[in-house]
């Protein structure tokens, strides 16, 4: 995933094949948008804190967390988020990678 944090609250610019296949959301359907849509229910608190410390500091992160589909069913998900920097040394991009996990 990329998204692009020059405009308010990072929206998706591109998300992967995979990332689609995983989560069930089209790209059309999240481009523009924040990757909380991924959130629900039994997200954990401490990792989304930790997500948007990341963001706010600038720093890369990786957690482990529960996420939802397009469909509601719920998965685990690794996510690190890396902050892409541009020549200047200001932030450019986020890149974000997810992959399945097995639940705990």
């Amino acid at each position: 995933m990329l998204s692009g944090p020059a405009y308010q609250d990072n929206p998706v610019v591109y998300v992967t094949r995979t990332f689609r296949e995983l989560t069930g959301y089209s790209l059309s359907a999240v481009r523009g948008e924040n990757l909380r849509l991924l959130q629900g229910p039994d997200t954990e608190a401490a990792a989304v804190d930790a997500l948007s410390e990341a963001v706010e500091i600038w720093a890369p992160v990786t957690v482990e967390l529960w996420n939802y589909r397009a469909d509601g069913s719920r998965f685990r998900n690794r996510v690190s988020l890396i902050p892409l920097p541009d020549d200047d040394g200001m932030l450019a991009n986020w890149a974000g990678l997810q992959e399945r996990v097995e639940p705990p």
